[in-house]
């Protein structure tokens, strides 16, 4: 639920740390079933992925597939398309492999990607496809039979996938959150605990303590992390930890803490929990989509409840009914269904795919706004300007020229330097130079401003903004140029630091470039909007809606926003 809560927006901004709780949970369980019937003689992988398909496969199907549906009434083309896409790698199972190729889990994008929370069910689905397997072959040997080789094996698993996943958040981040590798051991948190077979606490008040722990570990986590603490690797300790610890602590005899999680609402929650997972995020997508404005709490609360009607639709009609398995053991019938629904939704992803989200069902006007952008998208793509010009690149004046050729020997008569909005300006900054026949270089850097001094609050921003800054300015004195442009975001920074600070580096740069001989232009920003515009208003010519809903942003905002500069 916490999970549910934070993608809602209401508090809790470490609840992505749900997931973490439930892949422990699911490990626990799976794990117990496996080696229960391993060491019964009973275990057989067709009927375990069976159960795996009865469980998993129905309720996501039909979710996919209203999904489809909905984002054909309301996605523009381009979210339709990859729609359709991570349609077909969920039927793949491969979503966390899509998804780590094109979304930052934390971005600003997220609300256009109404199957993005399939990640974890990939990372799910991979794990019990390779693990039961592993755990026969494990079984095989008499010695691995033994409950401590078999935890020292499980053990030994999660130290490498732990480690790997330790390393991964500082050198390879996407990766990290969203491949198995770095989330296996998560799910062997709760295997080891399977295998271990530990006994149950006797003692009160050491159940008590440790099943509170565990809570601590989980709700602490959710209340104080958010998207800037490197996730998973250490920081996933703690929610996995408490989960191990709260089953651990109610092995035997329940504590008051697991009474407390055992009350008939939490219950129904845990019934309906795997559905309201699949519905929550569709209906968030959907509903942000189209805002103008923040959500009120009121929505919020409203997209809470309509997620909890359809998972308890779902849980109803389709998980319960399906998980029933009739007598006999004829897998051949669950198996051809569970192809069959998985050519479908790959179908309607590839069509969807392929007719690049099929922009003829689009009204005149919104059709007509479409092809318009994607021209001036082709315009961008065909020039050439990095956004992130490295230090290095500078210091062997490896930089991007625009307007006219300059003589051989000689520098450009002027530099724009500065971050994404100055990048964003450089068609028009090239468009001048050609027009008054004159040449210019430009260096730009995401979340980072053109100040000498400037240390970087941004992740997204340069690793050494200090270093891009000194060879920017050795590349302006070495060419003798002699006209430098800034451009940043400046009331974000403002907004970042102070405006004492941001005063002093400013007027520090300014001295820098002084003392060098050469002119310093200093541009404003741009007036910023909340929302992406051009988007904003295809969706409103989508429904052919009038222009008197849109967010406007008037001059006196703008200078309010600009006045510390």
């Amino acid at each position: 639920m916490i999970v549910v809560l934070f993608h809602a927006g209401l508090g809790f901004p470490g609840g992505f740390v749900g997931v973490d709780v439930f892949f422990v949970i699911s490990g626990y369980l799976i794990t117990s079933l496996i080696l229960r019937d391993v060491n019964a003689g009973t275990f057989s992988l067709a009927d375990f992925w069976e159960r795996r398909i009865r469980r998993i496969l129905p309720a996501v199907t039909v979710c996919v597939l209203l999904t489809l549906a909905a984002g054909w009434l309301l996605l523009l083309p381009s979210d339709l398309l990859a729609l359709g896409e991570s349609a077909v790698a969920q039927s793949l199972m491969v979503s966390n492999v899509y998804f780590w190729r094109t979304t930052n889990y934390f971005g600003g994008d997220i609300f256009e990607k109404p199957l993005l929370h399939t990640w974890s069910l990939s990372v799910e689905e991979q794990f019990y496809l390779f693990f039961p397997v592993l755990l026969i072959l494990t079984c095989r040997f008499r010695l691995l039979r033994q409950r401590i080789p078999l935890v020292v094996l499980l053990g030994l698993l999660f130290s490498l996938s732990l480690v790997l996943s330790i390393w991964g958040v500082k050198n390879q981040p996407y990766a990290t959150f969203y491949l198995l590798p770095t989330r296996a051991w998560e799910l062997l948190t709760g295997s080891l605990l399977a295998a271990s077979s530990m006994a149950g606490l006797t003692s009160s008040w050491k159940r008590e303590t440790l099943a509170w722990l565990g809570l601590a570990g989980i709700l602490a986590p959710a209340f104080i992390y958010d998207e800037q603490v490197p996730f998973p690797g250490l920081a996933a300790l703690p929610p996995c930890l408490g989960a191990a610890a709260i089953i651990w602590a109610n092995a035997s005899q329940m504590s008051l803490a697991a009474s407390l999680l055992s009350a008939a609402p939490v219950r129904f929650i845990g019934l309906i929990s795997y559905s309201l997972y699949l519905y929550h995020w569709p209906v968030i997508v959907f509903t942000n989509y189209w805002k103008t404005t923040e959500l009120s709490t009121a929505t919020r609360l409203a997209m809470v409840l309509v997620s909890l009607v359809l998972a308890t639709l779902s849980w109803r009609l389709i998980e319960a009914p399906f998980r029933r398995r009739s007598k006999g053991k004829r897998h051949l019938p669950v198996f051809a269904t569970a192809v069959t629904a998985l050519l479908i939704m790959l179908s309607i992803g590839c069509f969807l795919s392929l007719s690049q989200g099929y922009p003829n069902r689009l009204p005149p006007t919104a059709l007509e706004l479409v092809k318009s952008l994607e021209g001036e998208y082709q315009k961008r793509a065909l020039f050439k300007c990095p956004l992130n010009t490295a230090p290095e690149e500078i210091a062997a004046d490896r930089v991007h020229l625009i307007g006219s050729n300059r003589p051989i020997g000689t520098g450009p008569q002027f530099v724009v330097l500065g971050d994404s909005h100055a990048h964003l300006a450089a068609p028009l900054f090239e468009r001048v130079a050609n027009e008054y026949n004159v040449s210019g270089a430009v260096i730009t850097h995401a979340a980072t401003p053109p100040l000498q001094g400037w240390k970087n609050r941004d992740p997204h921003g340069a690793k050494d903004p200090s270093l891009l800054f000194s060879n920017s300015f050795e590349y302006v004195k070495r060419n003798n140029v002699k006209n430098v442009i800034l451009m940043a975001t400046w009331a974000k920074y403002c907004e970042e630091s102070s405006y004492a600070e941001l005063t002093k580096l400013l007027k520090d740069t300014i001295s820098t470039f002084g003392a060098n001989g050469t002119n310093v232009h200093l541009l404003m920003s741009p007036p910023i909007y909340r929302v992406n515009v051009p988007r904003v208003r295809l969706k409103q010519a989508f429904f052919d809606s009038s222009l008197d809903s849109f967010p406007y942003q008037s001059p006196q905002e703008h200078k309010s926003r600009q006045r510390a500069i």
